[in-house]
């Protein structure tokens, strides 16, 4: 059994893609194999490719010449994995995009067809895989374009344990490069983050893996953190947000905020402590949180327009108030 399902993984999945018993044969052994190790092989795939004692056949065979054979996921796919974990894969695949197609050597298109052919297999996760989909904030930018090479070199670096040598180009345009271990690869707003560290203690830097011009597997091996959790660190850092004015406390931002914007608080709170208070006879309410003051702060607020005021901090409020009046004379005719 344990040299069958051993087999089944060797095989491809799709009948463009079938070998000759000679090419598994290869695979299987590592090197170029005898008359005998071809038989082996060969004995093998034909009772796998047979119905046997009311059992469908696993391995599906094209007549040559030569004679090729692929896997017949309709009879293993459950072998491989769950109704619950075919649906993160497929779910998994919208959040990073085209970007998992390029990673042939980790078998990712075998393992989508694999999902694929699970989720499609009962009516209910049929009726979930056709009618769940993620999609990201905002005003429907297309995802960042992200060279395979250089997410198959952050990939292969993570699986091997090594760390990455890489040219950085930032937002300004200048180029940097840096020998980072990689402790961490996170989707966001519509891209892939690298979350890379230098040393045993510093935080991670987070490239934006679109600004990636180059990378490549280190032989040297990867430094991992013993008391870095990537979880734990997604929540600790604001869904991984950068803090300005490295600052390593919160502000207190309070806000007052009208009856028609008063959802978006709601619906999603600022932060696991915000209050809402009704303030009396006026229609208004008072919003009030402790959070980072992170670059994506700012922008958030000036997005709300008229339907909120900055009450503190002070220089919160003067810094968006000089930024609108800045913006308004953008607009305003001379």
């Amino acid at each position: 059994m344990k040299d069958a399902v051993r087999l089944l993984k060797l095989l491809p999945t799709k009948a463009e893609d079938a070998i000759t018993v000679a090419q598994l044969a290869q695979k299987w052994y590592g090197w170029e194999p005898s008359k005998e190790e071809k038989r082996n092989i060969q004995r093998y795939v034909i009772d796998l490719s047979t119905d046997q004692d009311g059992a469908s056949h696993l391995i599906n065979l094209i007549d040559g010449p030569p004679r090729r054979f692929y896997l017949r996921l309709s009879q293993v796919a459950n072998w491989f994995m769950t109704e619950e974990a075919a649906l993160t894969i497929l779910l998994t695949r919208q959040v990073m995009g085209q970007s998992l197609e390029s990673l042939s050597e980790l078998g990712a298109t075998a393992l989508t067809d694999i999902a694929e052919r699970v989720a499609n297999a009962s009516t209910a996760t049929q009726r979930i895989r056709q009618r769940v989909r993620i999609v990201p904030d905002g005003l429907g930018r297309l995802p960042a374009r992200i060279a395979p090479e250089v997410l198959n070199a952050a990939i292969d670096a993570i699986a091997k344990s090594k760390q990455l040598n890489l040219t950085y180009r930032g937002s300004d345009g200048n180029e940097s490069t840096a020998r980072v271990s990689p402790q961490g690869i996170v989707a966001k707003d519509g891209t892939l983050y690298l979350l890379g560290t230098t040393g045993l203690s510093d935080p991670p830097r987070h490239f934006a893996m679109q600004r990636m011009a180059d990378a490549e597997v280190s032989h040297r091996n990867l430094q991992a953190q013993s008391e870095f959790d990537l979880d734990d660190y997604i929540h600790n850092s604001h869904m991984l947000s950068h803090r300005l004015y490295g600052e390593p406390e919160n502000i207190s931002l309070e806000l007052r905020v009208t009856a028609e914007a008063i959802f978006h608080f709601r619906e999603r709170p600022l932060s696991e402590q915000q209050i809402i208070c009704t303030v009396a006879s006026s229609g208004m309410y008072e919003v009030s949180a402790d959070l980072p003051w992170t670059v994506h702060l700012v922008p958030f607020l000036l997005s709300m327009g008229s339907g909120i005021e900055i009450i503190r901090p002070a220089r919160l409020r003067d810094w968006v108030q000089d930024l609108l009046q800045r913006a308004l004379r953008t607009y305003v005719k001379k």
